[in-house]
């Protein structure tokens, strides 16, 4: 068993180092690089306390001590931080990081470091870390809720992103950050299982192995999943007024029948929507006007956003086309794709929720 351990924790020393240099060689480092940089070098150090703990080795375990104990108050965080970015221009979470900051910089000064010098000089132990080291499951129950707490926040805000990038971009990208839900959900079913395990030994019994090691086994197999699509990422970047307007539905809104008309007339004059990369902002600049003053047009005025807006242009083209001669000559969805389409799926659930059918089966009634 031993054996096996020490294998496991070897290999996840290896990888995260091997992470961890990947990104630090990396020229124009981005916030969400130096995040995953710190996320790597905080699981080497706390994969090397596990490690110096299963061989005994003193000097070690004493230099790893405060990234292992503070670890559990600073990965989740971090990985928040990693969401934000994906979503958020850096100068926006200024403010989220600091607010981040408090708890794990709380636990370092009145419990890691009291902690660690009463391990050396029990008699300077102070009546807290008594009382905690008399009752470790309260210290362990507070972690995992505060970890749970702050992955369920990620995945708000990850389904918030998706749904407000209709706002802003013309193409959804939804499925490029299934992974990053799903390790999310992996970590929170970890967190599950080390506080039911803990609920095991409190109420039952004790186990005869450590079941911190398991933890550290399956964090090591996560971790090598995050590096794997981590480097891949993408980002949906939204302005601050989407996160702070959209979800404004009652307030007054001030009628610009101007810029109604002219938006109608310039998407029919220059069919904006034919590029499939078209944004709230590019097409703000081409009528001359703001993100945000567009933004509001389409939300509050016109009772629609930027993503259905264009669409509807888009399937009004392919409808034109599809009814013509050049169905003859290209197939439906290569029209779609002159329409402005860059998804066969979007297309086709889309065209499916205005018409209630299929394309083929829209031209083909059509045709009769």
């Amino acid at each position: 068993m031993k054996e096996a351990l020490s294998f496991i924790l070897t290999g996840g020393l290896l990888i995260n180092s091997i992470n961890f240099l990947t990104y630090l060689k990396k020229s124009g480092k981005s916030l969400q690089d130096r995040i995953l940089l710190a996320i790597f070098l905080l699981l080497i150090l706390v994969v090397a306390n596990y490690y110096a703990g299963l061989h005994s080795m003193d000097i070690l375990t004493v230099i790893t001590f405060i990234p292992n104990e503070m670890a559990e108050w600073v990965i989740s965080p971090l990985l928040y931080l990693f969401v934000l970015t994906l979503f958020r221009n850096p100068k926006d979470i200024k403010g989220h990081f600091w607010r981040l900051s408090i708890i794990p910089v709380l636990i370092l000064c009145t419990i890691t470091l009291p902690f660690m010098v009463y391990i050396f000089v029990p008699e300077w132990g102070l009546p807290h870390i008594r009382f905690l080291v008399e009752h470790p499951y309260l210290y362990v129950f507070s972690s995992a809720l505060y970890n749970l707490f702050i992955l369920v926040l990620s995945l708000s805000t990850i389904s918030d992103g998706t749904k407000k990038q209709g706002h802003f971009y013309s193409v959804k990208r939804t499925d490029e950050y299934i992974w990053l839900q799903l390790f999310i959900v992996a970590l929170i079913l970890v967190f599950v299982l080390d506080s039911a395990l803990e609920c095991y030994e409190l109420f039952i019994q004790e186990l005869t192995w450590d079941s911190s090691y398991l933890i550290i086994c399956i964090l090591i197999l996560f971790i090598t999943y995050l590096f794997y699509f981590g480097t891949h990422h993408s980002k949906i970047l939204l302005p601050d007024f989407i996160w702070n307007e959209v979800s404004q539905e009652h307030t007054a809104v001030r009628q610009d029948t101007e810029l109604e008309k002219k938006l109608i007339q310039e998407m029919k004059e220059h069919a904006f929507f034919l590029s499939p990369e078209l944004t709230l902002t590019e097409l703000a600049e081409r009528m001359g006007t703001t993100d945000k003053k567009l933004s509001e047009l389409l939300n509050k005025q016109m009772s629609t956003n930027f993503y259905e807006f264009v669409n509807e242009y888009r399937l009004n083209h392919f409808e034109q086309l599809a009814l013509s001669f050049e169905l003859q000559q290209k197939t439906i969805f290569g029209l779609a794709q002159e329409s402005g389409f860059k998804s066969k799926t979007t297309f086709n659930r889309l065209f499916k929720k205005k018409h209630g059918m299929t394309p083929n089966e829209f031209i083909k009634k059509r045709h009769k």
